[in-house]
This record gives C-alpha cells, sequence and structure tokens, in this order.
C-alpha cells in the first residue's frame, strides 16, 4: 500500500511548477558556464606593442643625440619626437668591472644649458635582471618591420638598441600609438623604463626600496616571457 508521505518528485512539484522551473534552471546553467569559463581578458590574444628594426634604423635616430650609445653601452632607449631628440635611458658595465652605470640625458629646452645627465650605480645581479627582461621581450611577442623606419615620421618613438651576450644585437622601434590601451606595453614603459628613470633621482631612502619594486618587475616580464616547455627545441 503506497504511503501518503511519499517524497515523489509528482507529488511535490505539478506540471505548472515545472513549466515555471525549467526556464529557471536553465537561465542558471547559462551563468554557471559563464563564470567558470574563461573570461574575455583571458581568451584575447597579447598585442605586440614592440617592432624589430634593423640596427641601422637606430643607428640613423642616434646620431641626432649627444652620443652614439650603440658604441659606448650594452642597452639604450632613446626617446624622440618627429626626428628631435628628447631623452637617452642607457646602460653599461663598468670598464674597470664591477657593476654597471646607468645614465639618464635630458635635453633642456634651453639651448645654453643642452643635454643634462644624471647617473646611478647599479650591481651585478640587478643590472642582469634588467637586461634578461629585456631581452626576452625584443625577441618575444613582437612584429617584425619590413621596411626601414625613419626618426622623423611620428610623435613620441621609443628606439631600442641593445648588445647581446653573443657579440650580436637587437634594435626596436615602439611606437606611442601602439602602446595606448596595452598593459604589457604599460608594465615595460611605464613601470619598468619609467622606474629606471627614477633611480638617478631619487632619495636615498627611497633608493632601496625603489630597487627591490623595479628587481621584482624584471624578473616577473622575464619569466612571462621564457619560452613555455613546449615551444623550446
Amino acid at each position: 500500500m503506497r504511503s501518503n508521505t511519499s517524497c515523489s518528485r509528482r507529488s511535490v512539484f505539478g506540471p505548472a511548477a515545472n513549466r515555471f522551473l525549467r526556464p529557471l534552471a536553465a537561465a542558471f546553467a547559462i551563468v554557471l558556464l559563464a563564470a567558470c569559463g574563461p573570461s574575455e581578458e583571458a581568451k584575447a590574444p597579447r598585442k605586440a606593442f614592440i617592432e624589430r628594426v634593423q640596427p641601422a634604423d637606430f643607428y640613423a635616430a642616434e646620431v641626432a643625440f649627444d652620443e652614439l650609445y650603440s658604441k659606448n653601452y650594452d642597452l639604450a632607449f632613446l626617446r624622440t619626437d618627429y626626428g628631435k631628440p628628447l631623452s637617452a635611458l642607457a646602460l653599461k658595465r663598468n670598464p674597470e668591472g664591477g657593476g654597471y652605470t646607468l645614465v639618464y640625458s635630458i635635453l633642456s629646452p634651453d639651448p645654453e644649458v643642452g643635454w643634462q645627465k644624471l647617473t646611478a650605480s647599479l650591481d651585478d645581479d640587478f643590472a642582469a635582471q634588467v637586461l634578461r627582461a629585456v631581452e626576452l621581450k625584443l625577441h618575444r611577442n613582437v612584429t617584425l618591420s619590413t621596411q626601414a623606419r625613419k626618426p622623423d615620421r611620428r610623435e613620441g618613438d621609443l628606439w631600442v638598441f641593445q648588445r647581446l651576450a653573443d657579440g650580436k644585437v637587437a634594435a626596436a622601434l615602439i611606437a606611442f600609438d601602439r602602446t595606448i590601451g596595452n598593459p604589457e606595453a604599460t608594465e615595460f614603459i611605464d613601470e619598468l623604463i619609467g622606474g629606471l628613470r627614477e633611480l638617478p633621482r631619487v632619495d636615498p631612502e627611497e633608493r632601496e626600496e625603489l630597487l627591490v619594486k623595479l628587481d621584482r618587475l624584471a624578473s616577473r616580464i622575464a619569466l612571462n616571457e621564457e619560452p613555455q616547455p613546449d615551444e623550446k627545441k
């Protein structure tokens, strides 16, 4: 004999209730799948903002500066505005050995003042981390130039030169319009390069904190650009 207290689905939910609950269940499933699936940001492909150019293009840009950075430095960032020099940030190993020297040069709007140079000393480990981060950045997720790039064509160009450990050199161009709205460009240009510019000007008591911040940032950039195991030969 069937009990009157049976908790069967039929006795609890009638046909009308089922018609009401089914659309709600379907809507809940859609929301759940959307929440569990990859975000739109994760799906979005990385946007390359660095264009690899010929070293000759960099040489053409640096002639307007106060010195030839490609000959005297291991790493250089030159900022130009329609071909006119604005500033330079460069890194070189000390000739006597032991550490590196960071040089930040700014062209004063006053012709009588000319170039103003600020310097900071860096230890080998920190400099190596920065050089590694830049090297990986110049070789990963970049576009390749198919024609010569002129330094007098655009506003706010950033020219990059690096002398590599194997004796080869790498040159690149970062156009301002390609960095807009790109988080990776913000991290590399504003945070890393911008932070390096601050080193010669920061107060001594704040220098160590900035060095730690930049070291972690360079480490993160290098880690993000390291080839994955399935990419290595």
